[in-house]
């Protein structure tokens, strides 16, 4: 399963914020990453998706110590399950805003670029096909900017020499972010905005702080 750990991470921060607002009972675990997990296959359509069915099947194999919140990390891939402290709140639906544009909800763990071409309808440029090979999806933040970035972003940034952007394809919508969409199929003169972008970050995404 080689990009079930990013969908893993996601289901985790979904089971947190279900128990938290049920007043952190103990015990539930289990049921708590059955309904996080339900909810993110009804927001993404995946419930056929192999690399998403299974990781609260695996999870489930272990044990749910009823003093730990429902959250893991790298289940997926290691095969254990350990508790993390989710500082925030986790909306369900983060709100990204495009600054001057429009203000669209989208599930939680969507790619930044999908949410700008799909639910903010915006003529965003992707011409690798979100594959962090070219920077045409670039955005400016203005607010909420990740404070993490995959090992491919910050190459292909630092190779282009480009500073004050992001790569939309490498970003999770996890939180609410205001961006300023500046590179757009419109006036660009290319043929198409780009390749198709898959749901998962490509390549596989590392991690590292920013």
């Amino acid at each position: 399963m080689e990009h079930s750990l990013a969908t893993a991470e996601v289901i985790s921060k979904m089971a947190y914020r279900i128990w938290e607002e049920a007043g952190k009972p103990a015990g539930t675990g289990e049921a708590d990453w059955l309904e996080a997990e339900r909810l993110y296959c009804a927001q993404h359509h995946c419930e056929d998706d192999p690399t998403v069915v299974g990781v609260v099947q695996e999870a489930s194999e272990e044990s749910f110590p009823a003093s730990d919140a429902p959250a893991w990390t790298g289940a997926a891939v290691t095969g254990t399950v350990n508790p993390i402290k989710i500082p925030e709140r986790i909306p369900t639906m983060p709100k990204i805003t495009v600054d001057g544009v429009c203000s669209v909800e989208v599930p939680l763990g969507k790619r930044l670029v999908l949410a700008l071409t799909e639910d903010a309808g915006i003529d965003q440029l992707h011409a690798c096909g979100g594959k962090a090979r070219c920077t045409t999806c670039k955005v400016e933040f203005v607010d909420g900017e990740p404070d993490k970035m995959t090992v491919a972003e910050r190459d292909v940034l630092a190779a282009k020499g480009l500073t004050g952007v992001r790569l939309s394809c490498q970003i999770l919508c996890e939180h609410d972010m205001t961006v300023r969409a500046t590179s757009r199929f419109e006036g660009s003169g290319r043929k198409d905005a780009g390749s198709p972008v898959a749901t998962e970050i490509e390549p596989p995404a590392e991690w590292i702080d920013k």
